[in-house]
């Protein structure tokens, strides 16, 4: 009988993950200090649908519902304007003449990401203001090496997508029933791919390392940040692209979250998006992108890269319970995180805040409370001594994009010890949370003697997955 090898693969060490670079595209507007600035005024970037086309479709009467979280747009400025968007703000709309002047043959959640990678990038200092990578090398390049090299051999791309194209699929079906003769385009296929924002993002700066796409409902962006890090952990890349896009406000999507009773039947903006609140009544369906560079720390330490953040842990789970809700006890969300601590090497005392999933459905709110109140317990909630914010008050829900957009909310809060605030909330769920969570910015309270300076960000999505991220300060220099 043939028999395999006796020896196992080789044991290769795990290497330090750090953040380098941020981008965002969000209700809120385009760019990270930017949306940073609008998250610490309690700004919020849901919208009421009057009189408003958003990618070509009219919303204005479907299923009843009134509000959606779209992101400004520098090609309707009149009509953002006329629905409260601020007028001067044109620098932070998202510009389609840039992103995306090839809408026949790329989706807009891939021009999302074009913007959102092309910031991060950019803020890592690996592209110039042209797009174009410093000092690109190979394995087999003749240049030799120096502390600005970029491998692009292993640099790679890991992008999460929940919805795809739904947009177009919908408009494709819609054209063959009407004109059954017409050819479809042949950029259908992959215009529609979830995969095509991280094969776009690849091919736009020639990244040659892994590529890798998350199609996990809501908590895909957060799942392609994780896969990225265990992709540098394990020595596959030096670099990873990572995040989460995503744009189906469509006829299609809406009616269908709106069937199972996900989204918000609310009219008002200031009551439409209520996480943790008593009043809430479901999500607000939004869109947008959010993109990181992950970096071995080694690299970033010879490039002299400013690092945001390590990226220390990352777990997964299963509620295996129920298609499009949690269990009540949310015994699968407090499973992901304490994988993520587990995985982190930290303890729930190690946390100082948590960017909670909360999307403000009544059902899923109320397990994901029960978890944070199973893992950190009641009396280190009631102290304040782990901050809570749930940041979909301000952004609505990005769907496969809102686990990327609230890591780095959640890393900004890190870096400046200021927890966002969830914007609405006067009537919390629990009075648990009077101590932890507020509709006001919240300082986090950092502790020395406790080695209280990590923070968590939970994403879930439906079919029951599950994926929390543990970041903490960036190592010692």
């Amino acid at each position: 009988m043939k028999e395999g090898f006796d020896d196992p693969p080789p044991h290769r060490a795990h290497h330090r993950v750090v953040v380098t670079g941020l981008g965002l595209v969000t209700p809120l507007g385009c760019g990270v200090e930017h949306n940073w600035n609008e998250i610490q005024a309690r700004k919020t970037g849901i919208r009421t649908v009057e009189k408003k086309y958003i990618h070509e479709q009219d919303l204005t009467s479907i299923g009843g519902i009134k509000v959606v979280a779209n992101v400004p747009r520098k090609r309707s400025i009149k009509e953002d304007s006329e629905n409260g968007n601020d007028k001067d703000a044109g620098e932070n709309m998202f510009d389609d003449s840039k992103w995306h002047d090839d809408a026949n043959r790329v989706a807009p959640f891939v021009a999302f990401s074009r913007d959102a990678a092309f910031q991060a990038l950019r803020d890592a200092n690996i592209i110039d203001n042209d797009g174009n990578i410093y000092h690109a090398i190979t394995d087999g390049s003749s240049s030799s090496s120096s502390r600005d090299s970029i491998n692009i051999d292993r640099f790679g791309t890991s992008i999460g997508v929940g919805m795809g194209g739904v947009s177009d699929i919908s408009n494709a079906g819609k054209q063959l029933y009407e004109s059954p003769k017409k050819k479809l385009s042949p950029h259908f296929v992959p215009k529609v791919l979830a995969s095509a924002a991280s094969g776009n993002l690849a091919s736009a700066w020639n990244l040659r390392g892994p590529t890798h796409c998350s199609s996990t409902a809501c908590a895909a962006g957060a799942h392609a940040i994780g896969d990225a890090f265990r992709t540098i952990q394990r020595g596959d890349a030096d670099l990873m692209l990572a995040g989460g896009s995503e744009s189906c406000l469509d006829a299609v999507s809406i009616l269908g979250f709106r069937t199972v009773r996900a989204l918000t039947m609310a009219h008002d903006i200031s009551t439409a998006c209520l996480p943790l609140d008593e009043n809430r009544s479901g999500f607000v369906i939004g869109e947008g992108a959010g993109m990181l560079v992950l970096e071995s720390y080694e690299s970033a330490k010879k490039r002299k890269a400013t690092i945001y953040a390590e990226l220390r842990g990352y777990g997964t789970s299963n509620d295996a319970f129920h298609a499009t809700k949690p269990p009540e006890d949310g015994r699968g969300a407090r499973l992901a995180m304490v994988n993520a601590l587990v995985d982190s090497g930290l303890a729930a005392t190690n946390i100082a805040h948590v960017n909670l999933h909360a999307t403000g459905t009544p059902i899923g709110d109320e397990a994901e409370f029960r978890a944070i109140l199973s893992l950190f317990g009641e009396e280190h909630l009631r102290k304040g001594n782990v901050r809570i914010s749930a940041t979909k008050s301000s952004t609505g829900h990005c769907l496969g994009a809102s686990g990327a957009i609230e890591a780095i909310f959640t890393i900004l809060a890190l870096r400046s010890g200021i927890a966002p605030a969830t914007v609405g909330l006067s009537r919390p769920l629990s009075d648990i949370l009077l101590g932890c969570a507020s509709g006001e910015l919240q300082d986090i309270s950092f502790s020395a003697e406790a080695k209280r300076y990590a923070a968590m960000s939970n994403s879930f999505g439906f079919g029951g997955t599950n994926a929390s991220l543990v970041f903490s300060l960036p190592p010692p220099s």
